[in-house]
Order: structure tokens, then C-alpha cells, then sequence
């Protein structure tokens, strides 16, 4: 049975910037049922705001998005890891004022979830570039 506890956690968000939360159907999960998390992202600010979408759900896990740790140790990430160019305009999502984004993804094709215990899952980004404060205006 795994137990699982969620935070959010963004790192280099400008100040008034978006806002992600994480969100899970149940606490509990027997160890044959997928782990789905549903990640919002939201643009509270009265302007539009750009993210850089390699660092969300949006076309597929990219990298490693969550921290995700077992009894209090840290859980390999097990899924793709892309070298990228840099980001260029079209890296990145719009989110005008109000809008979210909503998707949901399967941890358990990311992170090795097969030991039973408490999991803690947080959505943790940190990336110089991670929004572009030129479209952030």
C-alpha cells in the first residue's frame, strides 16, 4: 500500500507569477493501481505569463518535474532525459490572466513506486529560463 503526501514547489517564479498545485482522487493506493496526479497550473496575475513547456505536462513528462521521495529518501527519476537547444519563442505556453492548465500524469511511469510506505510528491522546477519575463509584461 503506498501513502502518499503532495506539495507544490516552484523554484525561480517570478513573484507575481504562476501557480502550480498538485492533486491526487486518494490518499492511499494498493500497489497495482497507477498513481495519477493532476497538475494545475494557473496565472493568477492580471497580465499574461509565459512558461517554458519542457518544465510542464503539457506534451508528456520531459524530465524530471516532480521530487518524489520514500520514507523520506529521494526516488530516482526513470524516464526520458532530453538534451535541449535553447528555448526559443515557441517553447513556450501562453497563460493569459485567469487561464489554467490542467494534466494529468501516471508517477509510476517516471518513478520506481513498486516499495510500499510514504511517499511525498512535489512538483519541483527551478530553471533560469523557466519563464519568459519579456512575455510576462
Amino acid at each position: 500500500m503506498l501513502a502518499l503526501l503532495v506539495s507544490s514547489v516552484v523554484s525561480a517564479a517570478p513573484k507575481d507569477g504562476p501557480v502550480v498545485t498538485l492533486s491526487l482522487a486518494q490518499s492511499d493506493f494498493p500497489d497495482t493501481e497507477d498513481v495519477l496526479v493532476t497538475v494545475t497550473i494557473s496565472n493568477p496575475t492580471r497580465h499574461t505569463v509565459k512558461i517554458l513547456k519542457w518544465f510542464t505536462p503539457a506534451d508528456g513528462v520531459e524530465g524530471a518535474l516532480f521530487s518524489v521521495k520514500l520514507d523520506g529518501k529521494k526516488v530516482g527519476y526513470l524516464g526520458p532525459i532530453y538534451k535541449r537547444p535553447a528555448a526559443t519563442g515557441k517553447d513556450y505556453i501562453s497563460l493569459k490572466s485567469g487561464e489554467s492548465i490542467v494534466q494529468t500524469v501516471n508517477l509510476g511511469d517516471y518513478y520506481d513506486l513498486s516499495a510500499s510506505g510514504q511517499y511525498e510528491i512535489a512538483y519541483d522546477i527551478s530553471s533560469f529560463n523557466l519563464y519568459d519575463e519579456k512575455g510576462n509584461a
